[in-house]
């Protein structure tokens, strides 16, 4: 497996509906193996509204969030694993 990036892109979701996709999703993620390993995945989403439709008017302006918010997550988990946050 590869690099790559997956989206699921969907006009006009409920917040219940946004959540089940998610959670299902992830739950599908862990049943692809190599040998024995499951691959590790980075995880990101975001939800657009009309509250915050404007914030990303672009592609390419979401996924730059959604880049940095996973940036984030790591820095943390890695934080956390050292002991150092915790």
């Amino acid at each position: 497996m590869e690099h790559g990036t997956f989206l699921i892109v969907s006009f006009n979701l409920t917040t219940q509906t946004y959540e089940y996709r998610n959670r299902l999703t992830r739950q599908h993620l862990v049943q692809p193996r190599i040998g024995q390993a499951t691959p590790q995945y980075k995880w990101g989403a975001e939800r657009i509204t009309t509250e915050n439709a404007a914030s990303y008017p672009e592609l390419t302006d979401v996924m730059r969030h959604i880049d940095r918010d996973m940036e984030t997550d790591l820095i943390v988990e890695y934080m956390k694993g050292d002991g150092v946050n915790g």
